[in-house]
């Protein structure tokens, strides 16, 4: 697997992958990733810091994927790319 500078799967020779959607939809997020828990450790490092103390933040990385998207107003589908 390749990835982009920002940690998001660059390319991959699986046909599935996730996408990431922002249910607010600012066009900012268009990335893709090899699988749920890529997505979820993504999610976990980007609002890592929105967390008030570090007890917070660990409760954060132990949360399921779709916890952590409906705390953060996101949502994810899964996708077929071509090789």
């Amino acid at each position: 697997m390749i990835y982009n500078d920002d940690g998001t799967l660059k390319y991959d020779m699986t046909e599935k992958k996730i996408l990431l959607i922002d249910v607010e939809d600012t066009g900012w997020f268009k990335h893709t990733f090899a699988n749920k828990e890529d997505l979820r450790q993504y999610l976990i490092n980007l609002h890592s810091d929105d967390m008030t103390d570090e007890k917070d933040e660990e409760t954060l990385k132990k949360l399921p994927l779709g916890d952590i998207c409906e705390m953060f107003n996101w949502d994810y589908k899964e996708i077929k790319e071509s090789k």
